[in-house]
Order: C-alpha cells, then structure tokens, then sequence
C-alpha cells in the first residue's frame, strides 16, 4: 500500500514536530510540500527533507501532489483555510483550537460537514497515556466528586500570541482548550455554566493566567480548570476525587497514581491505608492519523480521536474569558455522540 502524500502548512516552533512525526512515527505518510510564513526557512527546509514548498497556502492546498492537509497556523487563519479544503475535497488534520470565535467555529463546521471530507482536531491529550490510565480506571471509584486540572508553561517566545488580531486570544483558547475536552472526555458531561478569572502576567493584550470554576449538566462534581504561562518548567496535574477513591497523575511529567482505601485518622495502619498505587497505563493504541486522513470519515473520529464538532464545544467553552466574572450560561447542544 502507497504512503499518503501530506502536505504541512506551519513549520514553524509547533509545525517543526509534525514533520518529525511523519518521517518517524508514521510510516504510512510522506512529506510532499511544506509552507512556512518564513519563505526563507521554509525552502530550507523543504530542501532538507526532500518536499516542496510554497509560499503560499492556497497553493499547497491545491498541489495536485498533496492528498492530504495539515494545518499548523494561528486560528484566524483557520476559516479560510477550511474552506479552501473543503472546497479541494482532502482530508485535514488541524491544530486547535478549531477557530477565534463561536461563530467561525459553527461555519467551519458547516462547511467542512457539507463538503464530507474526513476532519480531525488536534487535541492529543487524549493519547497521553496518564490521561488514558486515569479514564480507564475512573469509573471504578463511583460517582465523581471533584476534578481539578492544570497545565504550566513557561513564557512564550512568539510575538503573535499576544496579538489579538493573528492569536484570537490567550492562555485559555490555546491550551485552556485542551483542559475543556478532558474535563468532557473524562466526566462523560457536557458543562452548562462557567465561572472565569484571568490576569496578565508576562504579557500585555492577551492573558496568560486564567482559573475557570466550571458546572456540569447531570453532575454536582466540583471541577476547576487553570492554566499559567508565566512560570519555570511545565507540568499538567489530573486530581480526581470519587466516591471510592482519589487518582491524581500528571500528563506532562508522565506519573499516574490512585488510593481506594480509606485511612485511619492514627494508629500503624495510617501510612500503608494513605498508600497509594502507581496506575499502569493502557496498551497504546495505533496513531489515528493516517487512518483518518486516509478517509474513515469524521463521524468515525470518535474512536480514536476529536472530531470538528468538538472543536466547536471547547471553542464555546473559551468564550468564558470574553465574559470575566458573570457566569454563562453555554447553550451547546451535543454535536457528535460522545
């Protein structure tokens, strides 16, 4: 069977890992084209991993060569670019978050929905293998009764997240996104109203500190969700408290842990009762990304990945930061089954 020829638009700090994934990690893919905002690194780097390159992504787009797309950009740029392939009739892979606005995000999926080309959303969380041990072994310890979830990141070094015109918005629409599809994935709930603070720390336009108190439909579990952009290191904690026990575990620096015994206020057994055990992670399952762009469909994403319509969920989630304070009330209906 023939590799499918992708083409990468982005190859800059995030897009540079696509191309090693693709040349390493999945041997049914090949580079075909490469276009980079830098003209000049970007024919460098096409020239260095045997692809073309085109300045301009419409092109690449309507490369005959390429079957496939993978978009790397910043989300202002995402509208457009869906509709491009939409209109070329190829397979997309597209970073989040799915668009800046609600309202971009609906189009995107409108058109990409219309057009019957197989769409997969970036949230790669989901394949972390500490977030897969603790949502394999959730269910185990009753009803839920807290969730908390953090990610930390040191500063960044692009210019154009804090830029509300190229980035669309801060901390939270860039990797607060990813927070809002665990709490989904994990919980099995969708959120009706949220609370939301930020600050800006490291930057001037766009924040880069937020914690959002969030309340889900079906559920009185108390589930918080904060991200930082402005501190030494990174680290992605997952703190869960059930009915039957706690699981706590950290998605950035790979450990996974859970207690299911209650422990004695005194005496010998207190140490060995707190004692918690190191959670073993699921077998890995196969990289969805071939298979989807090789055309399975975006309605079977759902087994091994997000479809746009989830996309469109956390970017309605995002928009909490819009309303500072005031809790919202998010009219989302179930777009995809979960």
């Amino acid at each position: 069977m023939g590799r499918l020829a992708v083409g990468l638009i982005g190859a800059g700090k995030h897009g540079r890992r696509y191309t090693h994934h693709i040349r390493a990690d999945v041997p049914e893919l090949a580079l075909a084209a490469l276009c980079r905002r830098d003209a000049v690194r970007g024919r460098e780097q096409a020239r260095a991993l045997g692809c073309r390159f085109h300045d301009d992504w419409a092109a690449l787009i309507a490369d005959p060569a390429v079957e496939a797309v993978i978009a790397v950009v910043p989300p202002t740029l995402h509208p457009a670019l869906a509709a491009a392939v939409a209109a070329a009739r190829k397979p997309l892979l597209i970073e989040k978050p799915l668009a800046p606005t609600a309202a971009a995000a609906r189009e995107m999926v409108r058109v990409l929905g219309a057009a019957g080309v197989p769409v997969l959303m970036a949230h790669t969380l989901r394949w972390n293998t500490v977030v897969r041990a603790i949502r394999e072994r959730l269910p185990s310890l009753g009803p839920l009764r807290a969730l908390y979830l953090n990610q930390r990141f040191e500063p960044s070094s692009l210019a154009w997240l804090d830029d509300p015109r190229t980035a669309g918005g801060g901390i939270i629409l860039h990797t607060g996104v990813h927070s809002f599809d665990l709490v989904r994935w994990l919980t099995g709930h969708e959120v009706a109203r949220v609370w939301c603070r930020v600050a800006c720390v490291d930057t001037a336009r766009t924040e880069d500190n937020f914690v959002a108190v969030l309340e889900l439909e079906g559920s009185d579990a108390l589930v918080a969700v904060n991200g930082s952009r402005s501190t030494a290191g990174r680290s992605g904690l997952i703190d869960v408290a059930a009915a039957g026990g706690q699981l706590v575990g950290d998605h950035a620096l790979g450990f996974a842990y859970g207690g299911a015994h209650p422990a004695p206020a005194h005496g010998a057994g207190a140490d060995r009762a707190r004692g918690a055990a190191r959670l073993r992670p699921p077998r890995p399952e196969r990289r969805p990304a071939s298979g989807h762009a090789r055309g399975r469909g975006a309605r079977g994403a759902d087994r091994g990945g997000v479809p746009k319509s989830r996309g469109l969920a956390q970017r309605r989630l995002a928009r909490a930061r819009d309303l500072e304070g005031s809790p919202v009330p998010l009219l989302t209906p179930t777009l995809a089954p979960r």
